[in-house]
């Protein structure tokens, strides 16, 4: 198992300590973060960025210069009065489940590990700041960056090329890592594998169609997301077709 997956089912595991435990499946993700992060949901018809950040406003957050209006599933607002996910509210049920998990991963990634970090480095006293109790002096600004500690507000609402696409590889990789994480929080994966195995022997074929229906029905996944998260669980479980399974594939 690679560090990142040992990652994934930590931060994933201690979300739904936090919630109060284990959910039933699909997972009341807007009230498990609400629990588990004291972050307020609200859901919004027309969901653009501007609009997000009119409502945004009152968690004390400026919004960085350069964001053009577009509509976006949802955003994600960190700052000194608290925190915010707003989601589109017209999107399926589905949709809105990942969109929250989402956003609750880059909250966990961005900003629970930022406060670890900030705790073993610079000590409790830090969370003063980070919680908005008070301001960081101009030395303590310093003292952070050099420790990779962010004393600043957050908003997640990615800018996007023309064509829809992440702006440059960092971005890429850190929504790739919020995915991950919202996926193992929303169908963890010795959950679904588990529920696969309890169907009895299968080929690749059938295995990652049963994976993909099980995802979809039991864990309220997105279409999209069943499909690249069971692919790439049945591969690692699998490794891939039979040779006889490809040799008839092949024909």
């Amino acid at each position: 198992m690679s560090d990142h997956g040992v990652s994934t089912r930590y931060w994933a595991n201690w979300f739904w300590k936090r919630a109060g435990g284990g959910p039933d499946f699909p997972a009341d993700i807007s009230y498990a973060a609400m629990c588990a992060l004291e972050v307020y949901v609200e859901e919004v018809s027309d969901l653009t960025t501007v609009a997000a950040a009119s409502r945004i406003e009152g968690v004390d957050i400026v919004i960085p210069d350069g964001v053009g209006e577009r509509r976006i599933h949802g955003c994600l607002a960190v700052g000194r009065r608290g925190a915010a996910i707003l989601v589109e509210k017209n999107d399926d049920d589905a949709q809105k489940r990942f969109t929250i998990a989402h956003e609750c991963a880059h909250f966990i990634l961005e900003v629970r590990t930022n406060q670890e970090r900030a705790a073993i480095r610079l000590g409790n006293d830090f969370s003063s700041i980070l919680h908005g109790l008070r301001e960081a002096t101009s030395i303590e600004r310093i003292d952070a960056r050099l420790h990779g500690v962010s004393s600043d507000p957050l908003v997640h609402f990615m800018d996007r090329t023309a064509t829809g696409g992440y702006g440059c590889w960092r971005i890429h990789e850190a929504e790739c890592l919020a995915d991950d994480l919202a996926v193992e929080i929303l169908a963890p994966r010795a959950e679904l594998i588990a529920s696969l195995s309890s169907l009895g022997p299968m080929g690749f074929s059938e295995s990652l169609s049963a994976a993909r229906r099980i995802a979809e029905r039991r864990f309220g996944l997105t279409e999209t997301t069943a499909e690249w998260y069971c692919n790439r669980v049945v591969w690692q479980l699998m490794k891939g077709p039979s040779t006889a399974e490809r040799f008839r594939l092949g024909r």
